[in-house]
């Protein structure tokens, strides 16, 4: 009995975890288990090697390089496949059964679909093997992409006859839910149940954390920047490297300093990756800000920053009259608000938008331009008037 069973998802939201947790409920000896990843087996012969592999066929392969064919027939033979068929071709008759039921998990399936050849040879030979009643082979597919069967060929799409598991999108508030869970310690006896154990102290430490006001505030602004639970964990986890005989839990003040390095962090890489031109506007906005008293809170205007501080800084340091057009100027801040450096104010839209900064560190800017190389002489000189 064969089955095919496709798992899909947002990314981080537990399917290869959901995968793992139901093949530990088996023993593991009782199956053949075979991993492909898509980012690592992205042509079917390197997946093919690892079924060979997985089911120790190697010495049965006429040399060590087998092509194709020879390999697809070789699986088939093992599994039964070959078993009473006519069109078997005799010189695999030698191929030992697999006595053991296969399942093949093909992770990131997305990217096999994509690698394949044209003609999609591997998955065609693996749903045509699961559709066998003499076949014992289960394959389990993960993607994120919704939509996968718009990527398979056309004879493929009526052998994927699958059991569609679709994981939810995971919410803040079932992040917390969720970290609270695997932060808080197990209380089994009635001595760790005491209001004195380090478990119950532990427990009202973190429960402590999950309902802080300001804490989960700043963690939902961090999930505006990166929404994928493991990011959350790390940050958690991260603090634990904190604690010693003098701090044996958890504080506000552990989880603030990590995030605050975390973020720093993410806002370098940021604004390393984006655009030089939209590096200069966030410079702009920045220089703007920052000379108000209310930095960084400060409210501005579209046509603050282009009429003012951008039209300062092209006279000024690029010693030219010439500036980019409004729509295009427009452009770049829309890039600014999709990486949250940025954060709209009301509704008004184009000339009229106001908005504030989301970010205070002048120092990571300053960091950033030394590191990239693509920063003019004229944009380093305008930021290092900053710390003049």
């Amino acid at each position: 009995m064969s089955n095919i069973v496709l798992v899909s998802g947002p990314p981080s939201s537990g399917k290869t975890t959901l995968v793992r947790h139901c093949l530990r409920e088996y023993e593991s000896d009782r199956f053949t288990l075979v991993w492909l990843k898509g980012l690592l087996h992205r042509g079917d012969v390197l997946a093919l090697r690892e079924i060979i592999r997985s089911m120790d066929l190697q010495r049965h392969m006429s040399s060590a390089h087998a092509g194709i064919d020879e390999m697809t027939e070789s699986i088939k033979a093992a599994l039964g496949r070959s078993k009473g068929d006519d069109t078997a071709d005799p010189k695999y008759a030698n191929i030992p059964k697999h006595d053991k039921p296969m399942i093949i998990v093909m992770d990131d399936f997305e990217h096999m679909v994509k690698r394949q050849q044209k003609k999609q040879h591997l998955l065609y030979n693996l749903l045509d093997l699961a559709h066998y009643n003499t076949v014992s082979m289960t394959l389990v597919a993960i993607t994120s992409f919704q939509e996968i069967h718009t990527s398979l060929e056309k004879r493929l799409k009526s052998r994927f006859t699958q059991l569609r598991i679709t994981m939810p999108y995971v919410s803040f508030d079932d992040m917390i839910k969720s970290l609270h869970n695997l932060m808080t310690l197990p209380q089994t006896s009635e001595v760790t149940s005491s209001q004195d154990s380090f478990e119950s102290k532990w427990n009202q430490s973190i429960t402590s954390l999950c309902t802080d006001r300001d804490l989960i505030d700043t963690l939902q602004h961090c999930h505006c920047l990166n929404n994928t639970f493991p990011y959350f964990f790390k940050l958690f986890t991260e603090c634990l490297y904190q604690l010693d005989h003098t701090r044996m839990y958890l504080t506000k003040e552990m989880v603030m300093e990590t995030i605050k390095r975390a973020r720093i962090t993410w806002m370098e890489r940021v604004m390393t990756d984006m655009s030089l031109f939209e590096f200069t506007q966030l410079a702009c906005i920045l220089n703007l800000s920052r000379k108000h008293r209310d930095f960084p809170i400060t409210s501005t205007s579209f046509s603050e920053v282009y009429d003012i501080e951008y039209r300062h800084f092209t006279t000024s340091f690029y010693k030219t009259s010439d500036m980019v057009n409004k729509s295009t100027y427009h452009a770049a801040l829309q890039t600014l608000l999709k990486y949250k450096l940025i954060k709209k104010e009301g509704t008004n839209f184009g000339e009229f938008m106001q908005f504030h900064l989301t970010i205070s560190d002048i120092e990571a800017c300053t960091r950033v331009v030394k590191s990239r190389g693509d920063c003019p002489s004229s944009l380093q000189s305008y930021i290092s008037t900053w710390l003049e």
